[in-house]
């Protein structure tokens, strides 16, 4: 059987059956405020925390320092990590990665080598697929180099409401799809939910759960059969 990698999110791996399958590459969607950038943080910390797994964020849109001063607010001291030689957070093109990542001895194998990486979040693949050329035989090459260096993976990507239920050629691709979503109930009820809708290589519980944003990170609660049973009736 595939060996895991444990997650860091409360209750996402009881979802997983056990976690991640080692060095898959999972693409973790979602719109503004569901706690994507959160996830991705939270994953590599317990890479660096519990299992001896160095990890690396690269951002396209963001500067470092403002994911420094984002995960202050959950007593996360990133900054403290990378002196430690455990995490990098790196801001990048997506046009810069995408030329180093198939560069032999570039840059993006020199930070993997640096500190031993062994887990990776990319924020986000949305931008990625929009590059000149062709976008399945460029989402594939990413997968294959991700693959090649036996990283886990974590690629986030924005959604819209407009796009929700289609299948983009990235769902396809890679070997996992988790949405995160905020659905309002009873017009002012709001809700986050997780539906893990595909993982190659385990056993998933099927439907979405809830989970909540909390002072140290996501908590997933996994719904029972019954529970899911019953909702789908109201």
């Amino acid at each position: 059987m595939r060996q895991k990698t444990v997650s860091g999110i409360p209750g996402l791996d009881n979802v997983l059956f056990g976690g991640l399958p080692q060095g898959s590459t999972t693409i973790v969607e979602g719109g503004p405020g569901t706690g994507k950038t959160t996830f991705g943080i939270q994953f590599l910390l317990e890479g660096i925390r519990k299992h001896n797994e160095p990890g690396i964020f690269i951002t396209f849109e963001e500067f470092p320092e403002q994911i420094y001063e984002d995960m202050r607010l959950f007593n996360w001291d990133l900054r403290k990590l990378e002196q430690e030689n455990k995490l990098r957070v790196v801001g990048l093109s997506p046009e810069i990665l995408m030329d180093q990542i198939v560069n032999p001895g570039g840059l993006f194998e020199e930070m993997i080598k640096e500190i031993d990486c062994k887990r990776i979040v990319i924020d986000s693949i949305s931008l990625i697929k929009y590059l000149n050329g062709n976008e399945r035989k460029m989402l594939y090459t990413f997968r294959n180099v991700l693959r090649k260096h036996g990283l886990t993976s974590i690629l986030l990507q924005e959604q819209s409401a407009l796009k929700s239920e289609t299948a983009s050629v990235e769902h396809f691709v890679f070997d996992g799809y988790i949405r995160l979503a905020i659905k309002v109930r009873f017009y002012t009820l709001r809700k986050r939910t997780i539906e893990v809708l595909k993982m190659r290589g385990t056993r998933v519980a099927d439907g979405e759960h809830p989970y909540r944003i909390l002072d140290n990170g996501l908590y997933v609660q996994k719904r029972s059969l019954l529970s899911r049973f019953m909702q789908s009736l109201v």
